[in-house]
C-alpha cells in the first residue's frame, strides 16, 4: 500500500510539473504560510476555477462562507454549506 501511495505521489508531482500554468499556481499557493504539498495539490484538483472567482464566491463555494437562510425555521440564522467538501476535510 506505501508502495503504491508513493507511486501516486510521484504521478501527481510529475503532472502539476509538466503544464506551466499548474506550475505556477502551485509555487503561489506554496507561497503561502501554512499551504504545503497536500493543500496545494488538493485545491488544484478540487478547485480549478481558483484564480478566476472573486475570494467571497470561493468561499461559499467551498462552504467556509456562513450563508444566511430566510426563510421558515432557519430565518436569521446562517449556515455553513458547500458541495466541495473534500477541500475543506484536507489538513
Amino acid at each position: 500500500m506505501k508502495r503504491r501511495i508513493t507511486g501516486v505521489d510521484t504521478d501527481l508531482t510529475q503532472a502539476i510539473r509538466t503544464p506551466p500554468v499548474w506550475r505556477a499556481q502551485k509555487d503561489r499557493l506554496r507561497s503561502a504560510p501554512g499551504v504545503g504539498p497536500v493543500v496545494a495539490r488538493t485545491l488544484l484538483a478540487q478547485l480549478p476555477d481558483l484564480g478566476t472567482l472573486l475570494h467571497k464566491t470561493i468561499a461559499a463555494l467551498i462552504g467556509v462562507a456562513p450563508l444566511n437562510r430566510g426563510r421558515g425555521l432557519f430565518r436569521g440564522q446562517r449556515m455553513i454549506w458547500g458541495n466541495r467538501a473534500a477541500v475543506r476535510a484536507v489538513q
